[in-house]
C-alpha cells in the first residue's frame, strides 16, 4: 500500500479512536477550520471546526460506551471511505431536529458509512455520514 494511502487511512482511524474515547476536542482537531459535514438528520450540516466540536460534544454525551468496528476502508486520492458499525448506550440527552430526547438507556447498533475529503494538511475538509435514522430511532424506542 502506498504511503499516502496509509496516511489517509490513519486519519479515519484517529477519528474512530477519538469517537470511541469520547473526546470531542480530539475529533474536532482532525478537521480543517472550515470543514463542512453532512448528516441525514441535520439538513443544514455542520460548518467549521468549532461547530464540529460542539456537535460531537452533544453526541458523545448522549451516547456512552461507544465502540466502532470498522468493516471496510478504502482511499483514493484525497477521499477516504469507511463502512463501520457503531454501538453504544443512550445515556444522555440527544438533540434531534424534533427536540431533545431524554436518555432511554437503550443500547444501539448503528451500521454507517463515512466519506471524508482530506486536505494537504491531512485534516478532514469535508465529511458525509450515512446511516439509517429510522432504525436508530426505533432502537431508542421512538416512533419515527
Amino acid at each position: 500500500m502506498a504511503t499516502l494511502e496509509v496516511a489517509r487511512e490513519d486519519v479515519y482511524r484517529r477519528f474512530a479512536d477519538a469517537i470511541k474515547q469520547g473526546d470531542a476536542k480530539a475529533v474536532a482537531a482532525l478537521h480543517a477550520q472550515d470543514a463542512e459535514l453532512s448528516f441525514p438528520h441535520i439538513p443544514q450540516g455542520v460548518k467549521g471546526r468549532d461547530a464540529v466540536q460542539k456537535f460531537n460534544e452533544g453526541f458523545l454525551k448522549a451516547l456512552q460506551d461507544i465502540d466502532i468496528r470498522t468493516l471496510n476502508i478504502a482511499t483514493k486520492g484525497d477521499i477516504i471511505a469507511a463502512e463501520f458499525v457503531l454501538t453504544g448506550k443512550h445515556s444522555g440527552a440527544l438533540e434531534l431536529p424534533t427536540g431533545t430526547l431524554p436518555p432511554t438507556n437503550q443500547h444501539v447498533t448503528l451500521p454507517a458509512a463515512v466519506f471524508f475529503s482530506v486536505n494537504r494538511e491531512r485534516l478532514i475538509a469535508e465529511g458525509r455520514s450515512y446511516f439509517d435514522m429510522v432504525n436508530f430511532l426505533k432502537q431508542l424506542g421512538v416512533k419515527p
